[in-house]
């Protein structure tokens, strides 16, 4: 086994990589952006669902809580499942196809019915099975790795870089950009 210029390593006796896979060893970047978005995308709602629920919703505030426990217990049994799942061999991409798409539903929900009970019922079901994808990530990113002949540790390291930088800069920027909207001067300490 040798080592190029890019930091890959090729061996005779690994198999070329063939479609998207071909492609993200090209690009790998993409597989960084992907968590990065998937970060960035969760640290934004999670820092206003409380305010969601009191003041544009106008219910009790033991009521944030019903819908965070709903959350946590539904990511908790999705990561059950999907490790499962992996074990199984079903292609992560599914999986995390399946948690992207229950994430943009759930959030879409959210922007359209201003209930209560869709947010805590249906919607906070679809962001924990989405919340899911961030274990499935790690499991992609090291498979990624494996087959791409990366490093593993090495990659994994990138991977929660992305996931810390994104939960570093969401909170602050939809504080900033609710702010700047003026929707509601009590959700962010910035003035202008």
């Amino acid at each position: 086994m040798h080592k190029q210029a890019s930091g890959v390593q090729t061996s005779g006796s690994r198999p070329p990589l063939t479609g998207i896979m071909a492609f993200l060893d090209r690009f790998s970047f993409l597989v960084l952006g992907v968590v990065l978005v998937g970060a960035f995308a969760s640290s934004t709602s999670a820092p206003l669902g409380g305010l969601f629920v009191v003041d544009g919703l106008g219910e009790a505030p033991w009521k944030i809580s019903v819908a965070a426990i709903v959350k946590v217990v539904v990511t908790l049994l999705t990561n059950r499942y999907y490790g499962h799942a992996i074990d199984r061999g079903v292609p992560v991409r599914r999986l995390l196809l399946i948690s992207i798409s229950c994430f943009t539903v759930g959030m879409m929900i959210i922007g359209t019915f201003q209930v209560y009970w869709v947010y805590a019922g249906i919607a906070s079901v679809l962001i924990g099975v989405g919340s899911g994808a961030l274990s499935v990530v790690y499991s992609f990113g090291r498979l990624f790795a494996e087959q791409t002949g990366r490093d593993v540790k090495k990659f994994n390291s990138y991977l929660r870089m992305q996931t810390s930088l994104g939960w570093m800069v969401g909170p602050a920027y939809r504080c900033r950009f609710t702010a700047h909207l003026a929707l509601r001067p009590s959700i962010s300490p910035l003035r202008h």
